[in-house]
């Protein structure tokens, strides 16, 4: 059973494409509403606007394994 068919069998290259907007709109909406984030962002010359790429999800891991 297909519960949301449109989603369930979308592209691949249609549901890579969703998944930047979606990190794009993530890092847009951390970089202005929490203050932690946006200093650590601004500390690691990070802005939303570099979002471009899946791959630029590297830049925003912030957190350091310790």
């Amino acid at each position: 059973m297909i519960w949301n068919e449109e989603m369930e069998c979308i592209s691949r290259d249609d549901l890579e494409e969703l998944q930047i907007r979606r990190l794009q709109d993530t890092v847009k909406r951390v970089y202005e509403n929490v203050p932690y984030y946006k200093r650590k962002l601004e500390e690691n010359n990070i802005y939303p606007e570099d979002i471009e790429s899946l791959e630029d999800i590297k830049k925003v891991s912030l957190h350091d394994k310790r």
